[in-house]
């Protein structure tokens, strides 16, 4: 299956002028076709989602409020502390988004996140599906640019971050909530750092 993709490849970039990696399949036609007729013939035997991870996350705290949901290092959160934490924190995001762009937060908008820190990423992530978003994870050890180029063709306008350069390989169109200092505009209403830990 891999040599045959390789080959594929292969043909596909001998075969065009110009080549345009998106348009670019490693999978032959007669592959493709194949896996579509198993997904068309099993597609009755997919279960139906009931309920969307935001929602399941807040089943799931309520009903075990005091269960550790995250541990990292030395530091363990239960579904009570990050419900409330990823709650705060989506209001503080739609009321900055609003703020920013003049409109409510649209349902689905891809924000992104930049950071070191795997605690506060995934804390981000259940804030920005608390808000209705979608979150889209920069990764740090990114070239800026790989980094310019996911931002860019995801349409991603705010990015969460904790990181002082981050404004050195985002784009100049997305805004930027810094959390190591003051944002772009000078703002000091920012989406903070909610330690849930430390949070009463």
């Amino acid at each position: 299956m891999l040599t045959g993709a390789f080959v594929e490849a292969l043909r596909s970039f001998t075969s065009e002028g110009e080549h345009n990696l998106a348009k670019i399949s490693i999978a032959s036609q007669a592959y493709l076709a194949e896996l579509q007729q198993i997904y068309d013939e099993r597609q009755d035997e997919l279960q139906p989602v009931k309920e969307s991870m935001n929602e399941y996350f807040v089943r799931a705290a309520h009903a075990c409020p005091d269960r550790v949901a995250l541990v990292y290092d030395d530091k363990s959160v239960s579904y009570r502390e990050l419900l409330e934490t990823c709650t705060r924190n989506a209001h503080l995001l739609r009321s900055n988004f609003n703020r920013n762009f003049g409109k409510p937060l649209p349902v689905g908008e891809r924000i992104g996140i930049y950071t070191t820190n795997k605690l506060q990423a995934i804390i981000w992530a259940l804030s920005i599906l608390r808000a209705g978003g979608t979150y889209v994870n920069l990764d740090v050890a990114y070239p800026k640019d790989r980094i310019v180029f996911v931002t860019q063709d995801c349409d991603i306008r705010l990015v969460l971050s904790d990181m002082p350069e981050v404004t050195d390989v985002i784009p100049s169109s997305s805004r930027v909530l810094s959390l190591a200092g003051e944002d772009e505009a000078g703002d000091s209403d920012m989406l903070p750092v909610v330690d849930p830990l430390t949070t009463a």
